[in-house]
């Protein structure tokens, strides 16, 4: 465990192991373990097609509503695109990063346009998956953000997670500066507001944050069969491989890797935003957890997103590869 680096430029703060952090797309594995206590408790079925829960103001012509299920949503093999890539929503937020969208305008960006693939026919990441994921949920259960914090931050006592119903959302006591080298030139800028506009505006696909510690709680408690069961545990880990590369995947809200070569498996999560960088991973044949955090955004790439994942690989080449 070690701390490197400023939690605050503008006043030469140092980073500390306590310090929380944004966690971009990690969130999408907590909505997908909430979303299995809630198949647990039989309010929620797996291989039900969305359309089923879908609330009814969801665009009817949303690409393969009525034939990807809610596993397919999980495991990025749904065919749904992607809002955040979608060129109108590029140009719109980089325009104006502290915009205040709606869930209902992010979805209109691809209601109505073309499935990437037939549904269960292919791998496609796309962060609109878990916004539905998110709304499902809450047809089912009244409030996804409630599920996640009775079923995971309160039953590991995770007193540095925050989604939206913690005190201090979005800037809890503890949370780092965030920063982004909008040029890849080294020229870091200030995003803290506009990383907390993006989470109190997001559902699904990003939106919390937590301690490097609270990510390693909750990733060795998933693999460990603490907070579903072993059984649901066992469904999550079942991946859709990349044509391109059989021994990369997703699973249920987990991205998932083998190495052939000492025969182990990295399951977990990665992302990325204009104010976060995390890989949080879990080695189940070694019991080991690796976590990493940063408070700079690598959701474009430069010189410090190259350092960061230089790490990873030099953390890896000991262990994985």
């Amino acid at each position: 465990i070690g701390a490197s680096g400023m939690a605050r430029l503008e006043n030469q703060e140092a980073m500390e192991t306590c310090h929380v952090f944004h966690s971009a797309s990690v969130a999408k594995t907590y909505h997908a373990v909430a979303a299995m206590s809630l198949v647990e408790d039989g309010k929620l079925d797996l291989d039900k097609t969305i359309d089923n829960y879908l609330p009814e103001w969801i665009c009817a012509d949303l690409a393969n509503r009525n034939s990807a299920t809610v596993r397919q949503l999980m495991m990025h093999t749904s065919g749904i695109p992607d809002f955040i890539e979608d060129t109108k929503h590029v140009l719109d937020y980089f325009n104006d990063l502290m915009r205040k969208f709606t869930t209902e305008e992010y979805l209109d960006y691809v209601c109505g346009d073309e499935a990437n693939f037939e549904a269960g026919k292919g791998i496609s990441y796309s962060n609109t998956n878990t916004v539905l994921l998110a709304l499902i949920m809450d047809q089912v259960a009244g409030n996804h953000a409630t599920v996640i914090t009775e079923n995971i931050i309160d039953k590991l006592g995770l007193s540095q997670t925050f989604y939206k119903n913690e005190p201090g959302y979005p800037a809890p006591v503890g949370a780092v500066n965030t920063y982004i080298d909008m040029k890849g030139n080294e020229q870091f800028i200030n995003s803290t507001d506009i990383e907390r506009n993006f989470a109190q505006m997001n559902i699904g696909h990003d939106a919390m944050l937590a301690s490097a510690d609270d990510y390693a709680t909750f990733i060795k408690a998933l693999c460990n069969a603490e907070l579903v069961t072993q059984s649901s545990v066992d469904e999550m880990l079942k991946y859709a491989a990349y044509t391109s590369d059989l021994s990369r995947g997703f699973g249920l809200g987990l991205e998932i890797a083998k190495s052939k070569k000492r025969n182990l498996t990295r399951v977990g999560h990665e992302g990325g935003s204009l104010g976060a960088a995390n890989l949080v991973f879990y080695y189940p044949e070694k019991s080991t957890t690796i976590v990493i955090c940063s408070n700079f955004g690598n959701f474009l790439t430069g010189p410090a997103e190259e350092h960061f994942y230089n790490i990873l690989r030099e953390v890896e080449a000991l262990l994985f590869d």
